[in-house]
Formats: structure tokens, C-alpha cells, sequence
């Protein structure tokens, strides 16, 4: 006998909600003040690459305090902080997903936007370019989000293992007389040439120089996304108040570890003299001590978010965090506008302290804007084509407007 249309609803199982952007009211306001500040790490870091050739980075010795800071507090650091909380934000969409396959297909989607957004941030903003080598990393992520916890930690620690070793092998990758030209030529087409030659030129370094550099840190990073990934399917970050002590541990061995070995590497990273033990040893300690140096860092606004004070000096960062990849392709729309030809042209022609200027009047800029952006919108502007182009459908940008009518399980 056929059932009433009234009672179909109580005897077949209700079809799963949606995959869509995730309402703004269910996102994690610490995981994205600490994105917000690696944010800033990230052009604390990259801003004195962008204002001299890119290649730099593996031939100067700044032997300043200032050098010393960069390469002691922020190389790697936040790199890993950004990889740490890609493998986080892939177990929190997971677990918010009840359709596994669809899941995987919008998710794989995603990538793949996050992919061409990467190649397209190269070829016309930056060589340094990192979403291209995250997007590839996340294909090979998704499909450990399921594996046992032990298994998951101990690949975790292979990585690790061979990121101390692809460290050393790193140090073979370039000859440096031909880096020395290629920085010599560096000058002249970012600093006077015309937007195409720049492109040229960017293309080249990325491919060059950029996609081996990548391959020499992707070890570690790759684990520092098994490691996110495994803090978030143990749920750590909705219930950072049950386990102070934790984070306590966390912090304690992570400065107590990542101290001692980034400076030891940022004491190499600035001295005339390298030896070839010296060079094996310090990046050694480096690709160990970046990791323990970034849970440490994460771990400190943990508990600084657990009080009163606390929470009110990182809630700017949230806004930030919330707008990432916008914030960080900012970066890259302002800073080439500053430094090439077509722009300014300030080019080789700015000191290291002026560097440092240009980064903390950037990230004030983009603290008043994102803070101001978020009265009257629910998600970055790069964000909503990003999650446009992944789930098919325009999600609502103004806030009070739901992202899709039904209800939808959120992918961030």
C-alpha cells in the first residue's frame, strides 16, 4: 500500500544537508585569531624578499640583529603555522561533513581553486608564492584524515625526519655563482621593467628557484598539516579550557626545544663563516626547532585567549584570520605596486628597517580594513569567489543573508 505524501517524511531518512560555506556564528574565534597572526608572520618574513631579489634568501648574510630576529623568530615559523592550521580546518570540515564522497569531490574542488588562485599569485603578484605547494600538499592530507591516530603521529614524525634531511640535501640544490647572476639581473627588471617583463621574470624565478627551495622545506611542512590534523580530530581547539595543562606542556617544550635551535640557526643564517658542518648541523636543527618553536607560539595564544585580557588584545587578529588568503594576496597587490618598476619602483632601493616599516604599516592597514569589512560582510572578498567557485553557487556576502537556503554543513 502506498504511503500518504504526509508520512514519507517519517519513514525515509531526511538527505543530507548541503556542503556549503559554513555560517560565520560557527567558526572558531581562537583558530582564527592564530591564522590572523600568522598572517603577519608571513609578511614579517617574506616583506624583505619582496623588496630584493628572491634568491637572496639563500646567498645574503644580514649580519644584524636584525637579520638575527628574522631568521630566529619568524623563518619557517609561520610557514608551519599556516600548514598546522590547513590540517586543522581539513579535520574540523570533516568532521562537520555527513556525506564522505561528497565531502572528498567538494573538498578535492576546493584545491583545485586553491591551485589556480596559487599559480595566478605567482605569475602576477609574487615568485614566493606557497598556496600552489599547500593546494598539492592537501590531495595527499585528505587522504590520511581517517587513519588511525598512532599511524598519523608516527608519519607525522617521519616527515619531521626527512624534513631534517631534505634540509641538508637542500643545501645542494642551487650553485651559487649562478645565483649571484641571477640576482644581479634581478635589480633591473623588478625595479625599472615594464608589467609583462616582470612576469617573465617571476615565472622564471618561481620555477627556477622557488618550486626547488619549496621541495627542500615541504617534508616539514607536510608534517606540521599531519600534526593540525590530528589536534583537530581530538577536538583540542573547541575545548581549550578543559586542558590548560596541555597547553601548558606545549609551551614549555616548545620554547624549551625550538629556543635553543633557532638560534643556533639564526646564528648561522647571519655568520661570515659556514662551514659545511656548520651549515648540515644548523639546518638540521632548524627543520626540528621551526615545528617545536610554532606549537609554542600557538600553545602561548591558547592560554592567552583563556582570559579576559588576553582574548581583547588577539580579537583584531580574528578579522584578519578570517580574510586569510585575501590578507595574504594583499600582501602581494600592495607590495608589488611598491617595489617594481611599474609602481614605485623601490626595488633594491630600501633599507631593511624601512622593510619593517612598510610590514607594520601593511598589517595595521589590514587590521582597520578587515575589522571594518566584517560590519557589513560574512566573509572576505576572495573568500566568497573562492567558495563561490567551489560549491557552484554565489554564497551570500552581506551579513544577515544565510550562505544557502536549507541549512549547510560548513567547509570554511
Amino acid at each position: 500500500m502506498a504511503l500518504h505524501p504526509s508520512h514519507r517524511s517519517a519513514v525515509l531518512p531526511a538527505p543530507a544537508p548541503p556542503l556549503g560555506p559554513i555560517d560565520p556564528r560557527a567558526r572558531i574565534g581562537l583558530v582564527d585569531a592564530i591564522r590572523g597572526l600568522a598572517v603577519f608572520g608571513i609578511l614579517w618574513v617574506n616583506v624583505f624578499m619582496r623588496s630584493d631579489p628572491i634568491q637572496l634568501s639563500a646567498l645574503s648574510q644580514d649580519r644584524d640583529l636584525l637579520g638575527w630576529a628574522v631568521a630566529f623568530t619568524g623563518t619557517l615559523k609561520f610557514r608551519s603555522m599556516f600548514a598546522f592550521l590547513f590540517g586543522l580546518g581539513l579535520a574540523i570540515q570533516a568532521g562537520r561533513a555527513e556525506d564522505e564522497r561528497r565531502f572528498v569531490r567538494v573538498y578535492l574542488r576546493r584545491l583545485a581553486v586553491l591551485l589556480v588562485l596559487g599559480v595566478v599569485h605567482f605569475a602576477l603578484l609574487w615568485p614566493g608564492d606557497i598556496l600552489v605547494m599547500y593546494a598539492l600538499c592537501g590531495v595527499g592530507l585528505i587522504w590520511l584524515r581517517r587513519v588511525d591516530e598512532r599511524i598519523l603521529l608516527a608519519v607525522g614524525i617521519a616527515f619531521v625526519v626527512a624534513g631534517m634531511a631534505q634540509q641538508i640535501v637542500g643545501t645542494t640544490f642551487f650553485d651559487k655563482a649562478a645565483l649571484r647572476a641571477e640576482v644581479a639581473s634581478a635589480y633591473a627588471v623588478y625595479g625599472q621593467g615594464t608589467f609583462a617583463a616582470v612576469t617573465v621574470r617571476r615565472v622564471h624565478d618561481y620555477l627556477t628557484f622557488w618550486t626547488p627551495a619549496l621541495w627542500a622545506t615541504f617534508p616539514m611542512v607536510f608534517a606540521m598539516m599531519i600534526f593540525g590534523l590530528l589536534f583537530g580530530r581530538r577536538r583540542y581547539f573547541s575545548r581549550t579550557e578543559e586542558r590548560p595543562g596541555l597547553w601548558r606542556r606545549l609551551c614549555v617544550v616548545g620554547y624549551a626545544v625550538g629556543i635553543p635551535l633557532n638560534a643556533l640557526y639564526a646564528t648561522w643564517a647571519t655568520s661570515a663563516a659556514r662551514s659545511p658542518a656548520f651549515t648540515y648541523v644548523a639546518k638540521s636543527a632548524h627543520a626540528l626547532g621551526a615545528p617545536f618553536l610554532c606549537i609554542a607560539y600557538v600553545a602561548t595564544l591558547v592560554l592567552l585567549w583563556q582570559s579576559r585580557a588576553g582574548k581583547r588584545v588577539l580579537a583584531p587578529l580574528e578579522a584578519v584570520g578570517r580574510m586569510s588568503i585575501t590578507a595574504y594576496l594583499g600582501h602581494s597587490v600592495v607590495c608589488s605596486l611598491l617595489f617594481c618598476g611599474y609602481g614605485l619602483g623601490w626595488f633594491g632601493r630600501v633599507s631593511k628597517a624601512q622593510d619593517v616599516v612598510v610590514c607594520c604599516a601593511l598589517f595595521a592597514a589590514e587590521l582597520l580594513f578587515a575589522n571594518t569589512w566584517f560590519r557589513y560582510f560574512r566573509m572576505g572578498p576572495v573568500e566568497w569567489g573562492w567558495r563561490w567557485a567551489t560549491y557552484g553557487t554565489r554564497p551570500g556576502l552581506l551579513r544577515g543573508r544565510t550562505a544557502d537556503p536549507g541549512g549547510a554543513v560548513g567547509l570554511t
